[in-house]
Parts: structure tokens; C-alpha cells; sequence
């Protein structure tokens, strides 16, 4: 038993490691193109989008590749293995008990399914709106002499606030 974990720990790390650095280098490769396609941009571009949001925006979606290349294939993996093994011994030792948990799996796949729309949707509008609060927090600190000097402080401070 002891050497069955063993195998099983080390070739998960191994994977874990490959799965990893595959999805490093695909999110270092994302930022690249990403930083070398805006430095191409006309300057009319950079007046239509918010400049300070671009480094957040970059690792946003350099992040979400990087999880959807590296983590996500191998928790799949984890869970469809998981589960056919599970169900196979669950057969093979108790088919009558493994038959009634089996009923069970339609309502918790639809309540599953219910709360991770839910969520996404709540993860999207808080990581739209820290974005935003990002590009006024940089862009107030970095002409932080002009707010001071013209007294609205309390003007960048509700800016910030609303987005949070």
C-alpha cells in the first residue's frame, strides 16, 4: 500500500509539474503578444480605452488561460478517473447501494450546475469592477500633485468607492 501511494504521489507530482509549467509558458507568451499587439495600436486607441486597466486586464487574461490550460484539464482528469474507478469498485463490492448513490447524481449535477453560473456571474461583475477602481486608484496616485493641489481627494476617493 505504501508503495502504491508512493507511485501515486510521485507520478501526480509529475504531472501537477509538466501541466504547470506548460500553462507558465503559455501565459508568459500571452502577455508578450498582448504587451507587443497594444504597443502596435494607433494613439486614437488609447484614448477609447482606459490605459491604467491594461496591466490588470493583461493579467486577468493571461491568468485565465494559464488556469485553463495547466489547472482545469487536470482537475477533469482527477474527477473522471475518480469517478470511474469509484463506480467500478462501488459495483463490484456493492452494486445495490452504488445503484441507489447513481440516482442521486441528476440533482446534485443541476444544483452544481445552478450555484457555478451563480458564481461565475458574481466573479465577473467584482472582477469588472476592481478593474475599474484599479485605473482610478493609478491614475489618481500618479498625478497625485494635481489632485491635492485642486482639493478632490473626496471626488478620487468616491470614484474608487463606487466601483467596489
Amino acid at each position: 500500500m505504501v508503495a502504491c501511494g508512493a507511485f501515486v504521489g510521485l507520478t501526480g507530482f509529475f504531472y501537477w509539474y509538466i501541466s504547470l509549467k506548460f500553462a507558465d509558458t503559455m501565459a508568459r507568451r500571452t502577455k508578450e503578444n498582448f504587451l507587443e499587439s497594444v504597443l502596435k495600436q494607433e494613439s486614437a486607441w488609447f484614448d477609447a480605452n482606459n490605459s491604467n486597466e491594461l496591466a490588470a486586464r493583461m493579467t486577468k487574461e493571461s491568468m485565465s488561460i494559464c488556469k485553463a490550460v495547466g489547472e482545469k484539464p487536470g482537475l477533469l482528469l482527477q474527477a473522471a478517473g475518480m469517478s470511474i474507478c469509484g463506480l467500478t469498485i462501488g459495483f463490484t463490492l456493492g452494486w445495490s447501494l452504488a445503484l441507489t448513490m447513481l440516482a442521486i447524481v441528476p440533482v446534485m449535477s443541476i444544483v452544481g450546475i445552478i450555484f457555478s453560473s451563480a458564481g461565475a456571474t458574481k466573479f465577473a461583475k467584482s472582477l469588472k469592477a476592481y478593474g475599474q477602481s484599479a485605473g482610478y486608484a493609478e491614475q489618481a496616485l500618479s498625478a497625485i500633485k494635481v489632485v491635492v493641489a485642486f482639493g478632490m481627494e473626496s471626488c478620487e476617493v468616491t470614484n474608487y468607492s463606487k466601483y467596489l
